[in-house]
């Protein structure tokens, strides 16, 4: 804090004009946004309409054996704990998980 009271104050003043400048700009944003909430509802129901039509008609994109994120989910067989092939027991990567091609140089040891 400055030792001039009027300095002080005229600081606080300032922020006060900043916070709300910061403050109309964010109620603008809102109402921008509510104002689209309707449109965006109905868009998203119509969208989800149009996927279950297409469920109904057999319409299949990815495919029998897809593993993307939308049509995959493991079995019960498949452990969700398991860390995956990066890992291994030693706290690390393993140096001969995945070898490379032998193209005949040396690594320095």
């Amino acid at each position: 804090m400055p030792d001039d009271p009027w300095q002080a104050l005229r600081d606080l003043r300032q922020d006060v004009r900043q916070l709300r400048g910061q403050l109309d700009a964010a109620m603008t944003r809102i109402a921008g946004l509510e104002a689209d909430t309707p449109q965006a509802r109905q868009l998203q129901l119509e969208a989800d309409l149009a996927a279950a039509g297409l469920a109904e008609s057999g319409y299949d994109r990815h495919g029998q054996h897809c593993q993307c994120a939308y049509c995959y989910e493991p079995g019960p067989d498949q452990d969700d704990d398991d860390p995956g092939p990066e890992c291994d027991d030693q706290d690390g990567m393993s140096g001969y998980r995945h070898p490379l091609p032998d193209d005949g140089r040396v690594e320095p040891s």
